[in-house]
Parts: C-alpha cells; sequence; structure tokens
C-alpha cells in the first residue's frame, strides 16, 4: 500500500526511509502491504492514509493516516469515539536563516477506540 502511494513522488530514498518509518516493531513481520491495509481496514476504527506535504521540510512527503469516522464501527452507542493516535518523529525544517534544522513533529499513524 505506501509503496503504492508513494509512488506518487517517484522511488528515491526519501521515499524508502518514509516506507521504513512506518514499519514498527509489531508491524515488521508484514510481509507486503496487505498487512498493513488489514490492520486499517480491519481496525474498529478504520483509517486510511494521505500524504502530508511540506516542501520546506525534509522528508517534505510523509504519509499520515486519516480516521474514516468520529465513531466506532461496533459498540457506537456505547460511549466510544474514534480518535487518532499520534507519533513524534524527528524532520528537518527550514529556518529562516536557510538553513535545515532539527524538530519534532506530530504524526498521526492510526485510530483507536475511547472513551467519550
Amino acid at each position: 500500500m505506501f509503496s503504492h502511494m508513494l509512488s506518487v513522488y517517484g522511488h528515491n530514498e526519501e521515499n524508502n526511509v518514509l516506507l521504513n518509518l512506518l514499519r514498527t516493531k509489531r508491524s515488521s513481520d508484514c510481509e507486503d502491504s496487505n498487512c498493513f491495509n488489514n490492520i486499517a481496514r480491519n481496525s474498529i476504527c478504520p483509517w486510511h492514509y494521505r500524504i502530508n506535504f511540506n516542501e520546506y521540510r525534509r522528508p517534505r512527503s510523509i504519509p499520515e493516516a486519516i480516521c474514516d469516522s468520529d465513531s466506532p464501527r461496533i459498540l457506537s452507542t456505547q460511549g466510544l469515539s474514534c480518535l487518532p493516535i499520534s507519533a513524534e518523529i524527528h524532520v528537518k525544517q527550514l529556518a529562516l536563516n536557510g538553513q535545515f534544522q532539527w524538530r519534532n513533529a506530530d504524526i498521526r499513524v492510526g485510530c483507536t477506540a475511547v472513551l467519550r
């Protein structure tokens, strides 16, 4: 899935870094993109990915999770709602002095059901 999404921007080292960024210890057993698709699609709070693009950041393109709904597929009347899960990553951002500087960025990596 991710390879297909990033193919819009071409295959390069930056995109390979992005693909590795999406693989966590838990999901590293995934042999192909179907594993990632199944996790997102079969979740109680499903999500899809879109590209977060910023010309002045490195990497420029970061896949980011978007929750498909505010309510979980099941138990929607039980006081649950869907919220994004965020992770902090290190990126380089272009500063006013024209140099790239390291900073932290919060990226949405998935969605989960929480009590309201």
